[in-house]
């Protein structure tokens, strides 16, 4: 990707530049330099815009019918995420804890329904196999599907 050094044109060093392109330690303090009042500014107004929005969509949202408060979360979102520069960035961060959610619960899920064994699902044929050869998985303890399971349960 980097062109041939014959291809460069031969301009560097310069007075403000190094011969590699960076910039001489004075121009460095200059250009990593922050206006701290004005920063300082811009973050509190994006979370006072955040803060209020979320305000108003709460305070929205309990007064109108379900699509429209969804309307009115995916409209938040939007604007919430233009306030961070990443419009897309709410949506994610909603769906990142809800997939977490799902995973703990789902985790919980398999651990109720497998002892705890903590087996990899992909693994368990491998278990029963095993369990089957121990003989600690009989015939008469084996059901093919839930259907059969709960019907069997279910009779008494």
């Amino acid at each position: 990707m980097v062109p041939p050094p014959e291809a460069l044109p031969d301009v560097l060093p310069t007075d403000r530049l190094t011969a590699t392109g960076m910039p001489v330690p004075a121009l460095r303090k200059e250009l990593r330099r922050i206006p701290v009042a004005r920063n300082v500014g811009n973050v509190v107004s994006v979370w006072v815009q955040s803060a209020g929005l979320l305000a108003l969509a709460c305070w929205v949202t309990v007064r109108v019918p379900l699509p429209a408060a969804m309307a009115v979360w995916a409209l938040t979102f939007v604007l919430m995420g233009r306030a961070f520069g990443r419009w897309w960035l709410w949506p994610v961060m909603w769906l990142a804890p809800w997939m977490t959610v799902w995973r703990v619960l789902n985790r919980l899920r398999a651990v109720a329904e497998h002892g705890g064994m903590g087996v990899p699902f992909q693994h368990l044929p491998a278990l029963h196999d095993e369990l089957v050869a121990s003989g600690w998985v009989t015939p008469e303890a084996t059901f093919p599907n839930y259907w059969v399971l709960w019907k069997t349960a279910s009779s008494g």
